[in-house]
């Protein structure tokens, strides 16, 4: 692994004030850098155009969704990974304060709702006995099946499906349980680490057992995750003064974080100014760069 430190001013095809004594703005309609990491374990980067699907997107993080038939519908798919193309519309359940085998999704776990727009995944629910009556087990909650009967394997190299909560496994890192009994699926990490998020259903504890869901909500993700990327850029969209992803070096001085201004971005949005005050000899004498705020493998693409 190795940290990658990427120079914007190299040329004048990019950032180039060495080559133009000129301002130049870095405004939060052009720093979103996401990767996209797939099932092989490769990131995929977007340089450009990624703003304009950016644009696209309505959506306030942080909001919760209620996942239910009027906000949600379950597909079939012609495959089970990222590339899966979605064929038809399955009748999944939703059944929520009375017991049942299969209360939401699909008891085959083969359709899904794709996830990946969402950050966690609220979840309050009961297991019961074959009767229906509260027995205090743990349902089970059927994310990412990889491969038609797909099963969930104590080792995770070896696992064809996520399920959760399954505690004293590798998935506990997956979830948390709060104070009430809610379960809080950590779907961005699934995301980051899986390429998808595709939800199957919430089933009994076993075979010929029940489970009661009381409440299931979904938390919208930052605007990267929710086109599918993972934000690697601490503070990308510039809304707070985290500038420790940028740097900037002007005149052959010291590369400096850089500094987030009010207003110096498109429609007044906030932003960066790399100002070169002079021409330069050499083009590498006045840079701007990001960082990302994890390493990212040798060979990455």
């Amino acid at each position: 692994m190795k940290q990658i430190e990427t120079p914007l001013c190299r040329n004048k095809s990019t950032f180039a004030p060495s080559v133009f004594s000129k301002t130049y703005i870095i405004n939060n309609s052009i720093n979103q850098f996401k990767i996209k990491k797939r099932m092989k374990k490769s990131f995929r980067m977007f340089l450009a155009l990624v703003l304009m699907a950016l644009g696209a997107v309505s959506a306030n993080a942080g909001e919760r969704i209620p996942v239910n038939a009027e906000n949600f519908t379950f597909h079939t798919h012609d495959g089970w990974d990222v590339d899966a193309v979605e064929t038809g519309v399955f009748d999944g359940a939703f059944i929520f304060g009375a017991a049942n085998g299969c209360p939401i999704g699909d008891t085959g776990c083969n359709a899904w709702i794709d996830l990946g727009a969402y950050s966690k995944l609220y979840v309050k629910m009961e297991g019961c006995d074959a009767n229906g009556e509260p027995n205090g087990s743990n349902p089970r909650i059927f994310i990412n099946r990889m491969v038609s009967e797909g099963q969930f394997n104590s080792n995770k190299s070896d696992a064809k499906c996520i399920v959760l909560p399954n505690d004293g496994t590798w998935a506990e890192e997956y979830y948390t349980k709060e104070d009430d009994g809610t379960y809080v699926i950590d779907l961005n990490k699934i995301a980051k680490e899986w390429g998808f998020v595709h939800f199957h259903s919430i089933k009994g504890s076993a075979y010929n057992t029940q489970a009661i869901v009381y409440s299931l909500e979904v938390e919208k993700a930052d605007k990267g995750q929710q086109i599918g990327w993972i934000n690697l850029i601490n503070n990308s969209d510039m809304e707070g003064d985290d500038a420790s992803s940028f740097f900037t070096k002007i005149a052959k001085g010291d590369p400096a974080n850089s500094v987030i201004t009010d207003g110096v971005g498109v429609n007044g949005s906030r932003g960066i100014v790399v100002e070169a005050t002079a021409k330069e000899s050499d083009p590498w004498d006045n840079q701007f760069w990001f960082r990302f705020n994890e390493p990212v493998a040798a060979g990455s693409k």
